[in-house]
């Protein structure tokens, strides 16, 4: 009776560990995640910068992926060509980032905004939600 409750609660856990990865997934996309250095939930709080290029202060909410040394802090300054409409302001998405030593020896990121063979630039970020 224990060994079968144990089980259960087992099988429970892993299911719910299953389900997680799946969700986690479904916020970002996963040929962009293989390429980017670094992919990260965001909301973009301010916005300022250049005509040519622009610049964004975000809030982290989550990181999916960092491959470079220095970790991502929960606030973080991006920047990007602007292609399209820019990043969303005051909205959740999902953003490509990558990430260049500065002459501090800190990491500076910015939009990945090319697709490596395609001819056409995307935006860089992706999974934009609905509500405010």
């Amino acid at each position: 009776m224990v060994r079968d409750r144990a089980k259960t609660s087992i099988i429970t856990v892993l299911l719910f560990l299953v389900a997680s990865c799946r969700n986690q997934e479904s916020q970002y996309i996963a040929s962009r995640f293989a390429t980017a250095d670094a992919v990260v939930r965001v909301n973009v709080v301010e916005e300022y910068g250049g005509s040519a290029y622009h610049h964004v202060r975000a809030k982290v909410i989550r990181v999916f992926k960092n491959r470079k040394p220095q970790p991502i802090e929960s606030e973080i300054g991006i920047g990007y060509l602007g292609i399209g409409n820019g990043i969303p302001i005051g909205k959740e998405c999902t953003v490509y980032l990558i990430g260049d030593l500065n002459s501090e020896n800190r990491i500076v990121w910015s939009l990945d905004e090319s697709d490596g063979d395609a001819i056409d630039p995307y935006s860089g970020f992706s999974h934009v939600s609905l509500s405010k």
